[in-house]
């Protein structure tokens, strides 16, 4: 076994990428040498909160203490242990190979295994970690000689990231490293609190204009805390269409093209059904600000949004009135040969540039396939 120190993780992952033009097995201590933090217990509150429960969270941050104690091996065992049930322990070998897949497969990685199985001929690690037994089949191995050096790390630009990240889900806003998780738990009594008080606000609050709003999958909860009437659509072009142009003939009417919402700086593809229903369209650009918790989920439970949203420390929505958009009705009137998928288009745009969002061609069903495997209808009840 053949042992060589790297003087930096520059030169070390400029090796790397030199060496991946040649088909070859690698072992890696990820978050010991790829990972700015070398931390697991993020990881694993993100799962107990996330898949678990509030109470799993709880239980994990309580053992933290201890498991700052023991040592890195038997740390890890007891997150395990306070985490998962006995049948789901046997999963977490695949789960760890699922969360390595999709990252190091960014990382120009053909094909991920997880530890249990042991015969790649290179090594990558910290010099701290390299005594893992990972590591112990290896005939090479390339190590960065001090943890220190991961101190002059700085966090990867947006504009930097392999592919662009659009679609994430859970609640929390924040990274539960165990100060982040100590202050969520000390606020979230009050925090339960507040949200209650701020419903009976907004729920007695009123517009000074009549507005109806169409909404996609809004759980009844969030309909009947909704300070305007909601209207559900169907899903059907054409009974859709019908009742937003009843409804224009009651009043104003509030239209989300997207169908649904985005947590990153990007637009998905707008639905041009909109574009058809009225002469003067006035595009609205709105965006949300959370600290602490998502007031949206794409796999939970949908009736919980506005208590989470509200729960938040300052939550805030940043609102902006456009210029009046002419729509296709209008368009043919003036002699404007535009379609509707030209009209959505250029509100879709404006909306972007309003608020420096960068427009896609995603579109609501992308979203709820890749983030819960489903179209994104919702059930009543939930």
């Amino acid at each position: 076994m053949s042992m060589r120190p790297m003087s930096s993780i520059r030169s070390m992952l400029l090796f790397l990428l030199d060496q991946t033009c040649q088909p070859k097995p690698w072992s890696f201590n990820v978050e010991g040498t790829l990972l700015k933090s070398h931390s697991l217990f993020p990881y694993f509150m993100l799962v107990a909160f996330e898949a678990g429960s509030l109470l799993r969270a709880l239980l994990l941050f309580l053992l933290y203490p201890f498991i700052c104690l023991v040592g890195q091996e038997m740390g890890l065992k007891m997150m395990v242990d306070g985490l998962l049930l006995r049948d789901e322990k046997r999963e977490l070998p695949s789960w760890k190979r699922c969360f390595a897949e999709v990252f190091l497969g960014r990382c120009r990685a053909g094909s991920v295994r997880g530890t249990e199985k042991r015969r790649e001929e290179s090594g990558i690690g910290l010099n701290s970690s390299l005594h893992h037994p990972i590591f112990s089949h290896c005939k090479e191995i390339y190590y960065l000689a001090r943890r220190a050096d991961k101190k002059s790390w700085q966090q990867l630009p947006r504009d930097r990231y392999p592919k662009p990240l659009i679609f994430h889900d859970g609640r929390l806003a924040v990274r539960p490293t165990p100060m982040a998780t100590l202050a969520l738990f000390m606020w979230v009594p009050f925090g339960f609190v507040l949200a209650l008080t701020r419903d009976c606000c907004g729920s007695n609050s009123s517009t000074q204009k009549s507005f109806t709003a169409v909404t996609y999958s809004l759980s009844r909860l969030s309909e009947i805390l909704s300070p305007i009437r909601t209207v559900r659509l169907t899903r059907d072009r054409e009974q859709d269409a019908g009742m937003m142009e009843r409804l224009l003939n009651e009043g104003d009417l509030v239209v989300c093209p997207e169908g649904t919402t985005c947590r990153e700086p990007y637009l998905l593809r707008f639905s041009p059904l909109f574009a058809e229903m009225s002469d003067e369209i006035v595009p609205v650009a709105l965006d949300t600000h959370v600290s602490m918790f998502y007031g949206t989920t794409a796999g939970g439970l949908k009736c919980l949004d506005p208590l989470f949203f509200l729960m938040n420390p300052r939550p805030g929505y940043t609102i902006q009135l456009l210029d009046v958009v002419s729509g296709l009705t209008a368009c043919d009137q003036d002699g404007d040969d535009k379609s509707r998928f030209d009209i959505a288009n250029y509100v879709q745009s404006e909306i972007g540039k309003a608020l420096s969002f960068e427009c896609t061609k995603l579109t609501r069903r992308d979203k709820y396939l890749i983030l819960a495997g489903n179209e994104g209808v919702t059930s009543n009840h939930r």
